[in-house]
């Protein structure tokens, strides 16, 4: 997947919520594992257990403030979210977000 580009100031914002879209299964698994580690949980949502947030390639939603993951709804929100450059790489989410509460 090519490296999805944020709007200039995305990172300047103040969001709670942040939409990472992992390039792979493994890539998928591997973070939602290490959310687990830091203590992040499964938010409360019918559609949204951890074994759907594994399945779906669709972007994971992840609360920082609540420490929830969820995912985006339907491919029309990935596709708004990415034209709108809201949506991050892994990559980019582990540096900004994650690492700081470590």
């Amino acid at each position: 997947m090519p490296r999805l580009i944020l709007r200039d100031d995305y990172l300047e914002l103040d969001r709670s919520e942040h939409y990472v879209a992992p390039d792979n299964r493994k890539e998928r698994s591997a973070l939602i594992e290490l959310l687990e580690k830091e203590g992040y949980t499964f938010a409360k949502y019918s559609w949204c257990d951890k074994n759907e947030c594994l399945r779906t390639s669709l972007p994971l939603a992840i609360n920082i403030a609540k420490k929830e993951i969820s995912h985006m709804g339907n491919v029309a929100c990935a596709a708004c979210g990415c034209t709108q450059k809201v949506v991050m790489n892994v990559d980019t989410f582990i540096e900004h977000y994650l690492n700081q509460g470590i």
